[in-house]
């Protein structure tokens, strides 16, 4: 990294953004940067960033009033309701080269203490000062009129200073010159993971499938017989379906080329 700053991911437990995967962990984005949706609806558009969405391994909307982080060190220019979006917050971040950006947390919930819902108040306001990690919402639902999730999008324009609910609708020309691809943007700020690799052996005794995602449920791209010494990456296991699963480092033959390589280290032993 050259001219700025590593910023951190919305969402996902500082051990997943550790990762250097985004999105990390069992986050997805269920909605994508500049994919036409609600197709025939009198809303439909192109989508300005991302919905983020956490479901697996527990239920649909398993990520309610998950945490919402602050993607960097930043001010909030705007935290306040708005309708058909629920809560918005924005935040402007600086760059090392001067050059600024602002992110946009929308349908977010109330700041809540306990069991207690403090409609009130949001857990940041206007003028505040943020950094980065920090939480700032939780994930919401815009009242109940969405399921829960976070709508996540960059502008490096002041768009979202001056309409913090801007929506281009279907102006692709204009949301692209007024977004950025949130997942991209994040892929090349994010610090790179610091991989180290141990070697482990393969203890099941009719061999162990590669998957292609951390799940039991995930395509399989290859096998590992029995005994079999293979290199993983040492880093926190993540733990899916009852298993414990790690990365593989590292070509493996036979094995149908796929960027994310899975095995369920409970099958091994270290070598």
């Amino acid at each position: 990294m050259s001219d700025f700053k590593y910023f951190r991911q919305p969402v996902g437990t500082e051990e997943e953004n550790a990762s250097g995967i985004v999105w990390c962990g069992y986050w997805f984005d269920a909605t994508g940067y500049a994919r036409r949706y609600r197709i025939g609806a009198p809303n439909e558009a192109y989508h300005t960033g991302a919905d983020l969405n956490c479901n697996p391994p527990h239920h649909f909307d398993a990520d309610k009033l998950a945490p919402v982080y602050s993607i960097g060190d930043g001010d909030v220019i705007h935290a306040q309701r708005f309708n058909s979006w629920g809560n918005i917050i924005v935040v402007r971040y600086e760059l090392e080269d001067a050059r600024v950006i602002y992110a946009r947390y929308a349908h977010v919930e109330y700041e809540q203490h306990g069991t207690t819902v403090n409609s009130n108040h949001l857990m940041v306001k206007a003028g505040d000062k943020v950094a980065k990690g920090q939480q700032i919402a939780r994930i919401g639902n815009a009242f109940g009129t969405m399921a829960y999730h976070l709508h996540f999008d960059i502008s490096p324009t002041s768009i979202l200073l001056n309409r913090p609910d801007d929506w281009p609708k279907l102006n692709l020309k204009l949301l692209k010159l007024d977004y950025a691809d949130p997942k991209l943007w994040l892929q090349a700020r994010t610090k790179p993971a610091e991989i180290t690799t141990r070697i482990v052996e393969v203890t099941a005794k009719l061999g162990l499938n590669i998957r292609t995602y951390p799940s039991s449920t995930a395509t399989i791209a290859g096998k590992l017989q029995a005994g079999s010494l293979v290199t993983i990456q040492n880093a926190p296991p993540v733990l899916a379906d009852g298993y414990h699963w790690s990365r593989i480092f590292g070509s493996v033959p036979d094995v149908v080329n796929a960027p994310n390589r899975w095995i369920a280290i409970d099958f091994t032993k270290d070598t």
